[in-house]
């Protein structure tokens, strides 16, 4: 996204126009397979169970806007996969979950900002005053939770182009909570979400998850090669949630994963600036995924069960 001053929007073909037809992507959308990232070989139960890939979207969808202000953020990429804890350097931004598309930032209308450019479902340019929006600023928009069904025009309804990270937003309307929508998004979401993300209700997942790499490294021959050495673990999580226009269903995922590595310092090489450090990496994934239809009722559930990774070494240079 570049801002673009108004005689370069003029001098731009392609400008967007509010009674463009309707933009529908060709069919079936072509998709990235998941095989082609090395995010999806180092972490496959991620892959299966969290789109990493933008396809194309159409020039108008129904979808989830949403700006979780809980526990656990969305992932970025392959491997965006952050700590269990509320993110106090940023307020979150809303973004819209269409499909099995990944997350695609959501800019809506701002007469007062600077024109930003983005490539609809052609691969055109598209020019229009919007930005993107806190959580804090939903209101303006009638967004009044942190996560709303939406039915929302893109891009001046000629869609999205693939790979594009964001969008041009309008003529939105809230369906969640009405009479033909009747679920809760964000109540559903938070139910969901908190469930493994907080210390005391998500117990569950982290004794599971903890008593597999116990085993895993109780079980390796090659252990004491990495000993003694400091230890350390993370524990991290992410979520992703989407309306599926296909089966009209909201799909809400939450992904842990512990990684727990010993860290041992090599000797240093003569004349070398570094000093290599060995990493032997024992890690571990869980993912639970559920579906609600539009009147909140669950339709299935999926918990995943915990999957163990290879051991894996690696050697990291240090000052």
């Amino acid at each position: 996204m570049y801002a673009r001053t108004t005689l370069l929007v003029i001098a731009l073909a392609g400008v967007a126009h509010a009674d463009a037809a309707m933009f529908r992507c060709p069919q079936p959308a072509a998709e990235e397979p998941a095989t082609a990232t090395a995010g999806a070989v180092r972490w496959p139960l991620f892959a299966k169970v969290m789109p990493t890939w933008r396809g194309c979207i159409d020039g108008e969808v129904i979808g989830v806007l949403v700006a979780y202000s809980g526990r656990v953020q969305g992932a970025i990429g392959a491997d965006g996969v952050y700590e269990l804890a509320k993110d106090k350097e940023s307020e979150p931004m809303y973004q819209l979950g269409v499909g099995n598309n990944a997350f695609r930032q959501a800019q809506l209308p701002s007469p007062a900002g600077e024109e930003t450019i983005m490539l609809d479902g052609n691969g055109q340019n598209v020019i229009l005053r919007t930005g993107e929006v806190k959580l804090s600023q939903g209101k303006a928009h009638e967004l009044v939770a942190d996560a709303h069904l939406v039915k929302i025009r893109v891009n001046a309804g000629r869609g999205s182009a693939p790979k594009e990270f964001g969008f041009h937003g309008d003529q939105l309307e809230v369906l969640d909570r009405t009479k033909a929508y009747p679920l809760d998004v964000s109540r559903l979401l938070h139910g969901t979400l908190e469930r493994f993300a907080s210390e005391r209700r998500g117990s569950a997942w982290r004794q599971e998850i903890r008593k597999a790499t116990d085993k895993l490294m109780r079980g390796d021959r090659d252990r004491k090669r990495a000993e003694p050495g400091q230890r350390t673990e993370q524990l991290r999580g992410t979520y992703f949630v989407s309306w599926l226009p296909e089966t009209k269903t909201l799909r809400i995922v939450f992904y842990g994963r512990l990684v727990r590595e010993l860290r041992k310092p090599l000797p240093a090489q003569p004349g070398a600036k570094k000093r290599p450090i060995a990493v032997r990496t024992y890690a571990a994934e869980f993912a639970y995924e559920t579906q609600y239809d539009a009147s909140g009722k669950r339709v299935s559930e999926t918990k995943h069960p915990i999957s163990l990774l290879p051991v894996l070494d690696e050697t990291e240079s240090s000052y």
